[in-house]
């Protein structure tokens, strides 16, 4: 499940899935009948000392809003702002419920059960009981940036919002004129297929992608997580790369592939996009789910907080090009298998990360 507090700290918005056709939804709200498969829910708790269910409603189709047999309580996202509540996630259903003027109306991949799938983005008032906007998003191939991830959306302005996530459709839905990578990479054969995607959506309308970027390399790249710093316009991402060719920046803490599977930090600005490439001490010996999702619980202008995990040990923590903080570091050595925790702030400048 994911969580989000409205900007007053009145309500906790929870999103998740369910099978259940007794979920407890409330009386007005959107859509107060599962309408079959596995279908999300959203549901806002009062934040006081004895919390209640205020609004609770499903969103979906007839078929799946999440991948059929995953851990679907990872996938997906939710933010909050004065105006909504943003709701992104992954759905097979051609009949997902959409609104007029939107993007797209209608599902555009294949249907391969448990597999073929579109993102969507829907906003629903804060009530809960209606539906401001909601589109698919994704090509003719598979966006799987929710049905395998947990992606964030995050709101810089009252009525424009980002997505990213992971797409292997050639066809998906980028501004050619200023994206940082408009066409797909090429994949090395033999390597899995799939880049990660950057959306910005104008307004409430649902209907203009004001910017769309993929961003990938040679393997397959996803971004997990997201948080959005408005006094500068910096998206921060948070994700992972096979690929041994992602777009970096000169001066990063680290320009090329530690092997296997890479840990990688990005932050854009939608004029001039800026990129910081890290990984979190990886061997070529790992497999891909050797490295946990990392998340990017905060940014600032100064810095970036990042957390993970690895499954390798090189007991290095550098940042910026210099051992930072081995006196004050929980734990400064490997502690060894299955695997660690890792976390570590980046600081100003074009570097940052562990070496």
């Amino acid at each position: 499940m994911n969580i989000a507090l409205d900007p007053a700290e009145t309500f906790v918005y929870i999103h998740g899935h369910t099978y259940s056709n007794d979920f407890p939804v409330t009386t007005g709200a959107y859509e107060v009948t599962r309408p079959g498969g596995l279908d999300n829910f959203v549901t806002a708790i009062n934040n006081t000392s004895t919390p209640s269910v205020q609004w609770s409603t499903y969103l979906g189709g007839m078929a799946n809003d999440e991948r059929a047999g995953s851990s679907a309580d990872g996938y997906g996202a939710i933010a909050v702002n004065n105006v909504g509540v943003y709701v992104t996630g992954s759905t097979q259903s051609t009949d997902f419920p959409t609104t007029a003027g939107a993007l797209s109306t209608l599902h555009n991949g294949p249907f391969e059960p448990d597999v073929g799938s579109d993102a969507f983005v829907s906003v629903l008032a804060p009530d809960l009981g209606s539906l401001l906007c909601s589109t698919y998003l994704g090509g003719s191939g598979n966006d799987r940036a929710q049905s395998i991830a947990a992606n964030l959306i995050a709101v810089d302005a009252p009525e424009s919002f980002y997505i990213t996530g992971v797409t292997d459709s050639t066809d998906f839905p980028v501004t050619v004129a200023n994206a940082l990578q408009p066409v797909m990479a090429p994949t090395t054969p033999g390597q899995a297929e799939g880049d990660a995607f950057l959306v910005k959506m104008l307004d409430l309308t649902c209907s203009t992608v004001e910017y769309g970027s993929y961003h990938g390399g040679n393997s397959f790249d996803m971004m997990w997580d997201m948080v959005l710093n408005p006094s500068n316009n910096y998206v921060f991402l948070g994700g992972q790369t096979g690929s041994t060719n992602i777009l970096t920046t000169p001066g990063a803490a680290q320009l090329a592939t530690g092997g296997g599977i890479d840990a990688t930090v990005g932050v854009f600005d939608i004029d001039s996009a800026q990129l910081f490439h890290a990984d979190y001490n990886t061997d070529p010996a790992d497999e891909p789910p050797s490295v946990s999702p990392p998340g990017v619980p905060s940014g600032d202008s100064a810095s970036l907080s990042i957390a993970g995990g690895t499954a390798r040990g090189r007991d290095c923590i550098e940042v910026n090009s210099g051992p930072v903080f081995r006196d004050t570091a929980v734990q400064m050595l490997y502690g060894g298998t299955p695997g660690d925790g890792l976390s570590w702030r980046a600081g100003p400048g074009p570097g940052g990360g562990p070496c």
